[in-house]
């Protein structure tokens, strides 16, 4: 689940997705004057445990209108894709990339094209990360987009280090230490020292399922078990620590997001309800 601007309005149908839409990405390209939406696929539609998974790229201008889709044997994944990326400022090589996280238990990532917004590698064995042992759930770039931070389905978290022409350092082991003053373009894992303290001990411990940091860095946004809808200042590095909590679901809360301009605006995605709720928050 991504957000768009809550001021711009937009009819997005898009044709042509005969799979299961598990993630998505967006990003402004101002330099090709586009608008790009990336579809992270899982699963035949109504055959919910067959099928691998793929991306769909599709492009838009500034009004929203469909300009292309694009969809070839080079974004089959083997796995369902749970989670997708770009960072879309030049790195080496003066491309754009496109990570995608899939239940096969691997990473990928993509160069892209800054001029045209297309995907110009494909999956092998240098772009591909194999480090988990379980579906990576989230992955989040660093500021400088050279490290990738992913977790998994088996609560580990993991980091990365996408330097190099063929990311020859990828598979090589970092330290939380390490990395304990990167910056991150952004934030959804529900790991890590800055959100060790949305998680409780005891009989009131529930599965936290999504996290989000705000635009403006100054508070998270967790999505769990219970159905619920729980802010806290970030960092929240205190074990046990109350936050502000909502509730409108009436099962497990799938996904949550801040809007991409605005810390007041934010959208769960239930599960078993199959209900989306837009939640209003005063930061006063």
């Amino acid at each position: 689940m991504c957000t768009n601007s809550v001021v711009a309005e937009a009819n997005l149908t898009l044709g042509g997705v005969h799979q299961m839409s598990r993630a998505v990405a967006w990003t402004r390209a101002e330099g090709a004057g586009v608008s790009v939406l990336a579809v992270g696929l899982g699963g035949d539609a109504g055959r919910r445990s067959k099928g691998g998974g793929g991306i769909k790229i599709f492009t838009f201008d500034h009004s929203y209108n469909l300009l292309c889709t694009e969809e070839g044997e080079a974004h089959k994944l083997t796995g369902w894709v749970s989670d997708l990326k770009f960072y879309d400022t030049p790195v080496d090589g003066g491309m754009f990339r496109l990570a995608a996280a899939s239940h096969d238990n691997t990473i990928v990532i993509y160069d892209i094209d800054p001029d045209q917004f297309e995907i110009v590698s494909s999956p092998d064995k240098k772009n591909v990360i194999t480090k988990h042992d379980a579906a990576v759930m989230h992955i989040d770039f660093s500021d400088d987009g050279h490290f990738l931070q992913s977790s998994d389905a088996a609560q580990n978290l993991t980091y990365h280090n996408l330097g190099g022409e063929n990311f020859e350092h990828a598979m090589k082991k970092i330290s939380s230490r390490e990395t304990a003053d990167f910056e991150w373009a952004s934030w959804t894992s529900p790991l890590g020292w800055p959100v060790y303290g949305i998680w409780s001990d005891g009989p009131a411990e529930v599965d936290i399922n999504a996290c989000h940091r705000s635009p403006s860095g100054r508070f998270l946004a967790i999505g769990d078990a219970a159905g619920r809808l729980s802010l806290y200042n970030n960092p929240c590095p205190k074990k046990g620590a109350q936050g502000v909590c909502g509730t409108g679901h009436s099962g497990h809360v799938m996904n949550v997001r801040f809007a991409s301009d605005t810390d007041e605006v934010l959208v769960t995605c239930g599960g078993n309800d199959r209900c989306i709720m837009r939640w209003g928050f005063s930061s006063q």
